[in-house]
């Protein structure tokens, strides 16, 4: 996994949103080093627990969604950056994860998928990008 976002990075791109876009794909290298065991701990305290099909809002670099995977049979994970929606779909499909999971850019705050699709959502670090009159 660290090649593909290796071969990811915007090194050359100098501007406020190349800098946070570099920002970003380093500290996802970080934790992807360190494994997923956190997030895993983090969703059996949390509750979250087997089911059919888990959404996950604001999935980033898709931490989450990886380990999610792994208790359900369905993971579906939105962002509304262009950029993480198609790295996280090129680390599925490299990983042949792309039965199992999924990614759409869409916004937190107009979900494209009709009520009752999901067993549960989880979001981390998402509320303060949202506009708090929409959600």
């Amino acid at each position: 996994m660290i090649d593909f976002f290796e071969s990811k990075r915007r090194t050359s791109d100098r501007s406020p949103e190349g800098e946070r876009w570099n920002y970003s794909i380093n500290r996802g290298l970080v934790f992807f080093k360190r494994g997923l065991s956190h997030y895993r701990h983090a969703l059996k305290v949390a509750g979250i627990e087997e089911g059919k099909h888990l959404l996950d809002i604001g999935c980033g670099s898709a931490h989450w969604l990886l380990a999610a995977s792994e208790r359900y049979q369905q993971v579906s994970g939105i962002d509304v950056s262009k950029e993480y929606v198609a790295l996280v779909a090129g680390l599925i499909e490299s990983h042949g994860l792309g039965d199992r999971i999924s990614v759409t850019e869409a916004a937190a705050d107009a979900l494209p998928f009709p009520a009752g699709t999901f067993d549960r959502a989880l979001s981390h670090s998402v509320i303060h990008f949202t506009d708090p009159e929409r959600t």
